[in-house]
């Protein structure tokens, strides 16, 4: 799968260990699909331990611990201009060889008015059972899509997102944000499954205690405050819910219409 790209910025080595062997596993579906891989804040040789023997498409070292995830995702797709299409994760996965395969959500991100598609996951093997129900009945379209078990999109949403570069808190809802004002339609895919650890320490979770990050397109996307996380004293204003489908605006449903219309869809 050449043409196929998997974007990764990671901040813990050993979580990244994990991933990287569960990736490239002898059993997984995902093993001819390469990691594009950006290191952030520890010193390069446990990177370079942990990556050993990876046949990764790319690795760059980057000293900010906490380097805003949006920018570095974009910066990520944009060294690869050869790739047709992108499979963003995150280090806190793990992919069950039985349940991973992104096969299908590739080939729609190829078809023409499809945007983000938005893979399946489950936090643990205890609640695996309840992510594969959905299975049988695999594709739902939904505006907003998350992170969940992988996001897969081709180069024209990569395109959208260069348009406006910032260190956004929600990188995941603002890929799929740009999708939908451009008028692509985005959609959950459940067929495939992959371990989705939330949570962990290290990642989102300290980078939002860190540093200040922007809300999503003001315009288009309606914020909610959270109440005060402990550890965010520093930058009250990431206290901020994840926005979902009901936070867009009338205007980015419009742009939305409007574009979809200038792809030569019909609305009804």
């Amino acid at each position: 799968m050449s043409e196929v790209r998997g974007i990764l910025p990671s901040a813990r080595p050993d979580l990244l260990y994990r991933f990287l062997r569960s990736w490239y596993g002898d059993a997984a579906t995902t093993r001819e699909i390469p990691i594009s891989l950006a290191c952030h804040g520890h010193p390069w040789g446990e990177f370079r331990a942990v990556t050993e023997g990876c046949p990764l498409a790319s690795i760059s070292e980057h000293s900010e611990r906490y380097r805003p995830v949006y920018p570095a995702r974009v910066g990520l797709m944009q060294d690869h201009p050869d790739a047709r299409t992108f499979i963003n994760l995150d280090d806190d996965m793990e992919v069950i060889p039985e349940h991973t395969n992104y096969a299908r959500a590739i080939k729609q991100s190829r078809t023409f008015g499809v945007g983000v598609i938005s893979c399946a996951w489950a936090k643990s093997e205890a609640l695996l059972a309840k992510a594969l129900e959905g299975k049988e009945d695999p594709w739902i379209k939904q505006p907003i899509v998350n992170m969940a078990g992988g996001q897969v999109y081709g180069q024209h949403v990569v395109r959208e997102m260069a348009k406006r570069i910032e260190a956004y808190q929600f990188d995941d809802v603002q890929a799929a944000l740009r999708a939908y004002v451009a008028g692509y339609d985005n959609w959950r895919y459940r067929g495939s499954v992959i371990y989705h650890r939330i949570m962990k320490p290290g990642g989102l979770k300290e980078a939002f205690a860190q540093v200040s990050h922007a809300p999503n397109d003001p315009e288009y996307m309606r914020m909610e405050p959270s109440k005060p996380v402990a550890g965010r004293e520093q930058v009250p204003e990431n206290n901020r819910l994840m926005p979902s489908t009901s936070n867009l605006t009338p205007l980015a449903h419009a742009h939305h219409t409007q574009a979809r219309a200038a792809l030569g869809f019909t609305i009804p």
